[in-house]
């Protein structure tokens, strides 16, 4: 066969020979136990696929000794000028359990190193435990529509948020939106959030009901089967490169986000922290304790430990299986350890206070055994910190996923109320709902976010920016109606309902216009509204135009610093009001 491999050469290969050679280097990598060897089958420009690499050879054939391997191809098969490698790998040890894996191998002829390499590696995840029963496919709730319903009529949603006092800074709040690196790091918090955010997702919540068994153990069957082949670990996004800066301050993506970037046929690519929180959140929504659901991140990979009549079960982002003494993982060492109410971290950070703290770590240390978890430092707190736990509704007393959805939503909100200073405050605004204190959070982060920046730059007047909004799908990310878009989110997906319009038309003008400019959200319409020389510009988002004044009874009005939310009886007593505040009464 011939390939044209670029705009100079054209080379014919025979596969066979290929492959061939890249399974001969295998083979001599691990009966040598040679890592520079096996990683001369590989070609990356990632430093963390790289590093995983190496961690993982090291593991799996140096520091255990391996008395029988196998590789066996099952399959290869051309496409676009690159070989598509199916092999079988198994590997025999003494002591541990079997290593028997399906592994996927993209060769490409690499210009730089002058040979072929494999460009890309994936495992083929196996059933569990397929005696069970098979589980029927998903819906992921393309058929599921509550755009008829306003943000602001669900009167048992709109009454548990009302007085609620979130207390930190609307700055802080921001950071539950995004959820990266660096804020995780400076607020392990937000990793519990980043499960609650995922219970309280309609569409979670519908996949949760769907999968739904009584036998906890077929439950978790049916969960990891339904999404085993639908729901990837691998990343492909165009916000991150090969620096660590780019990783550590990309937003992390909850399901929505995840679902609404799928490929053509289907695929949902994630990380394993995020793919974790997924797993995590419908078997909570099950019914499983948030004590036998715990999330751990060992150096940057994250796994779950699932605990189910008595018996414990190790999902990482290859498979799934039975944890015992003999169970092989890569890493060993415990960073930290979370499910939807707790966390604790090796750096003595954690909700619990010292005794509970220090109980529960024993408990994962018991329930991983593989693993350990050990405390760098000891940060003593003098009181006892209660857990609030999320209490679940038992799924068979739910009628339909839009009544279970408001359940749980109510749950959070009442448990935010009560104890502001809870992990469900940031789960509020890790979930996007407009129904907070503090809404000016959302626009926070949508001036801090350099996507948004980014495309500002690109764009040389007004008039550019308003054919750009005005050609947006107007739609949005999220089923449920009291989330809002963030202003990075409506261009990286290309669409927004109006009040995430609005955000960004606030952007556009705070950024690039310097004005004075701030929102209001009606009972009738959503409008941005900017000063000029010599008098306000107010902007129907919905009629796309200038309009005189506004229709409606005034809901929500709001900028970046500041908020007047009749609707959940939030009237601002600082003495610094915006100019807009004086206004809202003529226009």
């Amino acid at each position: 066969m011939n390939c044209i491999l670029n705009k100079n050469q054209n080379i014919g290969f025979n596969k066979y020979d290929i492959v061939n050679k890249i399974i001969y280097t295998i083979r001599k990598a691990i009966s040598e136990q040679n890592v520079n060897i096996w990683m001369s089958v590989f070609y990356s420009e990632d430093d963390i696929a790289n590093e995983a690499q190496k961690s993982w050879f090291h593991k799996y054939f140096i520091e255990l000794n391996v008395y029988e391997y196998k590789i066996e191809i099952l399959n290869t098969d051309i496409k676009d000028c690159s070989i598509n490698l199916k092999v079988r790998v198994l590997i025999k040890y003494r002591y541990f359990d079997d290593l028997d894996e399906i592994h996927i191998y993209k060769i490409k002829y690499v210009d730089l190193v002058k040979r072929w390499c494999v460009v890309w590696a994936e495992k083929v995840r196996k059933p569990f435990m397929k005696e069970l029963g098979e589980v029927n496919s998903v819906n992921f709730n393309e058929d599921m529509d509550t755009s008829h319903s306003k943000w602001w009529e669900n009167k048992i949603l709109v009454e548990a948020a009302r007085g609620s006092k979130d207390f930190l800074s609307s700055k802080i709040y921001a950071r539950a939106i995004t959820r990266n690196i660096r804020f995780r790091e400076a607020h392990p918090a937000l990793e519990s959030v980043s499960i609650l955010s995922n219970i309280m997702s309609i569409r979670v919540n519908n996949l949760a009901l769907e999968t739904f068994n009584e036998n906890k153990l077929k439950f978790l069957s049916n969960v990891y089967n339904s999404f085993k082949d639908t729901v990837l670990v691998k990343l492909i996004r165009k916000d991150r490169n090969n620096t660590w800066s780019s990783k550590f301050v990309v937003p992390w993506y909850g399901f929505d986000e995840m679902y609404m970037l799928r490929d053509k046929n289907g695929i949902i690519s994630c990380s394993c922290s995020s793919y974790m929180s997924f797993l995590a959140s419908i078997l909570r929504l099950g019914g499983i304790d948030s004590n036998d659901v715990i999330q751990i991140r060992l150096d940057n990979q994250d796994v779950l430990i699932v605990s189910i009549n008595l018996e414990n079960y190790l999902i990482t982002s290859e498979k799934i299986s039975k944890l015992t003494n003999k169970t092989l993982y890569h890493k060993y060492l415990i960073n930290k350890a979370f499910s939807d109410s707790w966390f604790i971290g090796d750096d003595g950070r954690s909700n619990l206070g010292d005794h509970n703290r220090e109980n529960f770590r024993e408990k994962i240390e018991n329930k991983s055994c593989i693993f350990k978890f050990k405390f760098k430092k000891n940060i003593s707190s003098n009181n006892e910190k209660p857990i609030i736990p999320l209490n679940i509704s038992n799924l068979t007393n739910v009628s339909n996923v839009y009544q279970l959805n408001t359940i749980i939503k109510q749950h959070i909100f009442e448990l935010s109320r009560r104890y502001p200073e809870s992990l469900y405050t940031w789960a509020k605004y890790a979930y996007q709902t407009l129904l907070v204190s503090k809404p000016e959070s959302y626009v926070i982060w949508s001036l801090q976010n350099n996507i948004v920046k980014d495309t500002f730059s690109k764009m040389y007047s007004t008039e550019k920016f308003f054919n750009y909004v005005y050609n947006i799908k107007t739609s949005s990310i999220f089923i449920e109606s009291d989330r809002i878009m963030t202003s990075d989110q409506v261009i990286r997906h290309n669409m927004g309902d109006e009040k995430s319009k609005s955000i960004l038309l606030f952007i556009w003008f705070k950024l690039k216009e310097s004005k004075n400019v701030f929102m209001i959200f009606t009972n009738k319409e959503h409008y941005c509204i900017w000063k000029n020389d010599y008098d306000w510009v107010i902007w129907s988002i919905e009629l796309w135009k200038r309009v005189s004044s506004t229709e409606g009874k005034i809901l929500l009005a709001f900028d970046d610093k500041y908020s007047y939310f009749p609707l959940l009886n939030k009237i601002e007593n600082n003495k610094n009001k915006p100019i807009w505040w004086n206004i809202l009464d003529k226009i």
